[in-house]
């Protein structure tokens, strides 16, 4: 309902799934914040069946632990600590700064450049255990209240109905750092109205969004807002390329050398064909054209 904007729909089920009470509903991350800074309990932790928070979990064959935890496997794909402190879970917002004040599932800096967000443990199961031969999987939190917080937050800036836009995204702040600032309208407009937008030079959190649909000036300071918070929030899951898809944001390709120097290489512009899912294979087998590119 979000993607096809009946934000009707978004506030009525988001409702159903969050009570009356929505702060019983979302992540405890203070709590797992003074977990053992080790990823693998951390991320078992978060895939516990008995948060109300995790509302679908899945298994799959999968090595993102591997690559999102304290390991040498995939670190090309992995999120780099220049990344983390200028644009996600270690950036400053409204709260007043990322030290000590953004919890987020502890952000473990290995020291090696990138940043882990323990969300998804290594498990293993064994085919051969004798032999030490088996599968990777790992459990993936597929739906949770704390991202439908989210969704219900955007359809209500899309309704203009910013008392309860402030009140959503006020909840996910005080569920998300230890910051005694409480999240205001004003404050939201001040915060994100006052940042400089992004440049692959210069990063920070507030990237030119170019919707299909017009937004007035507050209902952008409040976009770049909810847009923060849904980076920090779904880092990892792949959430993120539907809000660029969403609202139009150019994406950079950049080259960092070692004392963070960016060379741009490569841009995917707002109406790049290259952002559309190729048809399988088969079915262009089949004759039918292929998706430009």
């Amino acid at each position: 309902y979000l993607y096809t904007r009946n934000y009707d729909k978004v506030i009525e089920y988001a409702n159903e799934v969050l009570t009356a009470n929505p702060k019983t509903m979302l992540r405890d991350l203070k709590t797992i914040s003074n977990l053992t800074q080790e990823y693998g309990p951390i991320a078992e932790d978060y895939i516990r069946v008995e948060y109300p928070a995790n509302l679908l979990l899945m298994t799959g064959y999968s090595q993102l632990a591997y690559v999102y935890g304290n390991y040498g496997t995939g670190k090309r794909f992995m999120h780099s600590a220049h990344l983390a402190s200028t644009e996600t879970n270690q950036s400053d917002g409204p709260w007043g700064g990322y030290v000590s004040k953004l919890f987020y599932l502890p952000a473990l800096n290995y020291n090696t450049g990138y940043v882990c967000s323990p969300k998804m443990p290594a498990l293993f199961e064994y085919t051969d255990r004798e032999a030490g031969v088996g599968y990777s999987r790992t459990v993936v939190p597929i739906f949770q209240t704390d991202e439908v917080l989210l969704c219900r937050a955007e359809a209500y800036i899309m309704k203009n109905d910013f008392t309860n836009a402030t009140a959503d995204l006020a909840l996910w702040m005080s569920q998300h750092t230890s910051s005694s600032v409480t999240l205001t309208r004003e404050l939201i407009n001040s915060y994100y109205s006052g940042l400089a937008f992004y440049t692959p030079e210069n990063a920070t959190v507030k990237k030119e969004i170019n919707p299909e649909f017009t937004l007035s000036d507050e209902q952008k300071n409040f976009v770049y807002c909810l847009l923060h918070f849904r980076r920090i929030e779904t880092i990892h899951e792949g959430l993120r390329w539907f809000d660029i898809k969403r609202f139009g944001i150019k994406i950079y390709r950049r080259f960092l050398d070692e004392n963070y120097k960016v060379t741009r290489q490569d841009s995917l512009e707002v109406n790049d064909l290259r952002r559309a899912v190729q048809i399988p294979n088969d079915v262009i087998s089949a004759g039918l054209a292929p998706n430009p590119r």
